[in-house]
C-alpha cells in the first residue's frame, strides 16, 4: 500500500527543492501472470524569486556586459526585494539595489557590467544574493569573460628631439572584434601630440597611423594616446617625447629710465641674450603709450625679430628709440618690451623702461624728405625746427651722415618761444668723390636747457652717376741725345663716380709708340700708372698723343707729351764698291769705303 504523498508543503523556501515522497514497487497481476512498476521518489520545488540570464557571457575590456533578472513575488502583498552582487568589482556594477514589486507579479531588472580599458583579460564569477524581506532568499550566479577587443602599440615608445620640433611616431591599431569600429583618438600628457581625431579599423585588422609630439620643455615629456570606440571599448598607450637642450633669452635695457619730451626722442640700449643651449630666432614686441612711437634699431634697420646662436656670439645690442606724442604731458610712462621664441612658444621674456617727459620738447623736420642731387652742383634742404615745450628753450642743431663732410648749416643755435618754430638751412656741395648711391642727411636739434633732450628727423638723398676721366703724361716733356727710344708715363685717372672700362690708344708722327695694356678697369675716384714706349727714326721734335676712351660710355680725354730728340754723332757713310758676279762655292771680295760725316 503506497503513501500517497502530502498535498500540503509548509515552509517551502523560494527556489527550495523538498522530496514529498520515496520510491515505491507496485506489483500488480495481469492474465498472464504478475508484474512490478517502480515509481522514482517524487521531489517538489518550490517557485524562485527570480531567474538570471544569460548563465555566461563575453564581453570586451573596456566595452559592457547586460545581464538580465527577472524577479518574481507569488505572496499576496507587494514586497521589497534586496540584491547583493559579488565575485565582479562593485565599482564595475551598476543595478538597484532594491526592488519593489507588487503582489503576484514580476520585475525585470538589468544589471549592467562595465569594464574598464585598464582591465586584464580574465573570467569572473557573478554571485547575486536575493532577500524578498518575508524570510525568503535565493542565490543565483553567471559568469563573465573578458577579452581585449582593441589593442595599440606606438613605434617608438619613447626618442628624443630638440625642444619644440615635432618627434614622428607610428601608432598600430588592432581591431580584435569581428566587426568594424571607428575609434575617436585623444592625446594627454605634457607633450604637444598632434593626430587624427578618428580611425576606421575592419574588425579582425589593424590600421597605422602617424602622429607627432612635440617636447616643449627639456627632458622627458610623457603622453598617452587612447582610442575611443562608440562601444565603450577604450584602450590607451603610452609614449615618451625627450627634449634636448633650453631655451631661454635674457633681455636688458640700459639705462632702464631716460627722459625724453613731447616729440622728442629717448634712446636705450638693448643686450638680448640667448642664454639657451640652442641657436634660436625671437619675436620682439613694443607696448607703449597710444600715439608714442617706438622702434628696436640695429644698424639703421629697423627690427622685429631676431636670429641669435647659442653661446658664442650669442648677444646682440639694439636701439630703442621712443618718441613721445607731441601733445604728451609731463610723467613716467612704461614701456614694455616682450621677447618670444619662435621655437618654443611657451619660452617669453620682458623688459620694461621708463621714460620720463619733461617740459621740454622739440621736433625736427627736413625739406625735401627725398631728393636726387647731382654731385657736381651745390643742393640745400630746409631745416623746420619746432619748440614742442612748455617753456622758452634754445636748441643746439648737428648734421650727422657723410654729407656733412660737405656741407653746413645756416645757423647752427636757434631760440625759440614755446610752439614756435624756425625754419634754417642745410647746403652741401663738392660731392663728386661720393659714389652713386643712398646717404641718410640726419639733423639732431638738442635742448640747452635739458641736454637729455634732443629730437632728430633723417632725409633720403641719391646721389646720381656720372662719368668723367683726365689723363696726364709723366713727364709731360722729355729730351734724349743719342737714343731713338724712350719711356713715358701714362696716368688715368677716373674723374667719375663709377667703376668704368676705358680703351686707350697712343700715336707719335714719324714714329710709334705703344700702351700696356690697351683697355683697363679703374674704379671710380681711381687712377692707373701706364707705360708708354716711343720710337722715332731720327732726331727731331715730336708730339706724343694719348687717348682714353670709355668703353660704356661718353666720357674721353687727350694728353699730349712733347719729345725732343738729338743727335750729337752722325751716322757713317757706307760705299760697298762695285757690282761682282760669282760662281757657286766661290769666295768673293768686296772693297768699298766708310765715312764718318759727323764732327
Amino acid at each position: 500500500n503506497p503513501k500517497p504523498p502530502d498535498s500540503l508543503l509548509n515552509n517551502m523556501q523560494p527556489g527550495e527543492v523538498r522530496q514529498v515522497a520515496a520510491g515505491t514497487q507496485i506489483a500488480y497481476r495481469l492474465p498472464g501472470g504478475q508484474n512490478y512498476l517502480t515509481l522514482p521518489p517524487l521531489y517538489v520545488t518550490a517557485a524562485g524569486l527570480g531567474e538570471l540570464a544569460p548563465a555566461a557571457q563575453d564581453a570586451a575590456v573596456g566595452g559592457t556586459a547586460v545581464f538580465t533578472l527577472t524577479l518574481s513575488n507569488l505572496g499576496s502583498s507587494t514586497a521589497v526585494y534586496t540584491l547583493s552582487l559579488g565575485g565582479i568589482p562593485d565599482e564595475w556594477l551598476d543595478y538597484p539595489s532594491n526592488v519593489p514589486i507588487g503582489a503576484d507579479g514580476t520585475e525585470t531588472v538589468f544589471i549592467t557590467v562595465t569594464v574598464p580599458a585598464d582591465a586584464d583579460p580574465d573570467t569572473f564569477p557573478l554571485w547575486l544574493d536575493i532577500d524578498n524581506g518575508s524570510g525568503g532568499t535565493e542565490s543565483l550566479d553567471a559568469e563573465l569573460t573578458l577579452f581585449d577587443a582593441l589593442a595599440l602599440f606606438l613605434d617608438p615608445t619613447s626618442q628624443s628631439g630638440i625642444i619644440g620640433q615635432p618627434l614622428t611616431y607610428t601608432l598600430t591599431i588592432s581591431n580584435l572584434e569581428a566587426i568594424t569600429r571607428s575609434y575617436d583618438l585623444t592625446a594627454t600628457g605634457l607633450a604637444e601630440v598632434t593626430l587624427p581625431q578618428t580611425v576606421l579599423v575592419a574588425g579582425n585588422s589593424a590600421e597605422m597611423v602617424m602622429l607627432t609630439a612635440v617636447p616643449p620643455y627639456d627632458g622627458p615629456q610623457p603622453f598617452t594616446i587612447t582610442a575611443h570606440a562608440a562601444s565603450a571599448v577604450a584602450s590607451s598607450v603610452d609614449g615618451v617625447a625627450t627634449g634636448d637642450g633650453r631655451f631661454d633669452v635674457l633681455p636688458v635695457f640700459t639705462p632702464e629710465t631716460a627722459h625724453a619730451g613731447p616729440g622728442a626722442t629717448a634712446v636705450y640700449t638693448l643686450t638680448l641674450s640667448n642664454i639657451g643651449d640652442i641657436a634660436d630666432s625671437y619675436a620682439l614686441t613694443l607696448d607703449a603709450p597710444a600715439d608714442w612711437t617706438v622702434e628696436l634699431d640695429r644698424n639703421g634697420t629697423p627690427l622685429t625679430e631676431i636670429a641669435l646662436p647659442a653661446q658664442v656670439f650669442n648677444s646682440a645690442d639694439l636701439l630703442l628709440l621712443v618718441t613721445p606724442d607731441e601733445n604728451a604731458q609731463p610723467g613716467s610712462y612704461p614701456i614694455t618690451l616682450t621677447v618670444q621664441s619662435l621655437t618654443v612658444a611657451e619660452v617669453v621674456r620682458s623688459a620694461v623702461i621708463t621714460a620720463e617727459v619733461t617740459v621740454h620738447g622739440a621736433a625736427v623736420t627736413i625739406a625735401p624728405h627725398e631728393q636726387t642731387v647731382d654731385p657736381l652742383a651745390p643742393a640745400t634742404w630746409d631745416i623746420i625746427v619746432t619748440n614742442l615745450g612748455s617753456e622758452a628753450d634754445s636748441f643746439d642743431l648737428t648734421v650727422s651722415g657723410v654729407l656733412a663732410l660737405v656741407g653746413e648749416m645756416s645757423t647752427t643755435n636757434v631760440s625759440l618761444a614755446p610752439g614756435a618754430s624756425q625754419t634754417v638751412q642745410f647746403t652741401a656741395d663738392g660731392m663728386d668723390f661720393l659714389l652713386p648711391d643712398v646717404y641718410p642727411l640726419v639733423v639732431q636739434a638738442t635742448s640747452q636747457a635739458n641736454p637729455a633732450i634732443h629730437a632728430l628727423d633723417e632725409a633720403v638723398v641719391t646721389l646720381t652717376a656720372y662719368e668723367a676721366v683726365a689723363l696726364a703724361w709723366k713727364p709731360p716733356t722729355q729730351t734724349v741725345t743719342n737714343t731713338f727710344e724712350v719711356t713715358y708715363y701714362l696716368v688715368l685717372s677716373n674723374t667719375g663716380n663709377l667703376l668704368a672700362e676705358y680703351d686707350l690708344s697712343v700715336s707719335v708722327d714719324g714714329g710709334h709708340a705703344q700702351v700696356v695694356p690697351g683697355r683697363i678697369n679703374v674704379p671710380a675716384n681711381g687712377a692707373a700708372l701706364l707705360p708708354v714706349t716711343v720710337q722715332v727714326l731720327e732726331p727731331g721734335e715730336y708730339e706724343v698723343v694719348a687717348v682714353a676712351t670709355a668703353v660704356a660710355g661718353s666720357a674721353s680725354d687727350t694728353a699730349a707729351a712733347a719729345l725732343t730728340v738729338i743727335s750729337v754723332l752722325q751716322p757713317l757713310a757706307i760705299d760697298a764698291g762695285p757690282d761682282l758676279t760669282a760662281t757657286v762655292i766661290d769666295d768673293v771680295q768686296f772693297s768699298g769705303i766708310v765715312s764718318n760725316l759727323g764732327d
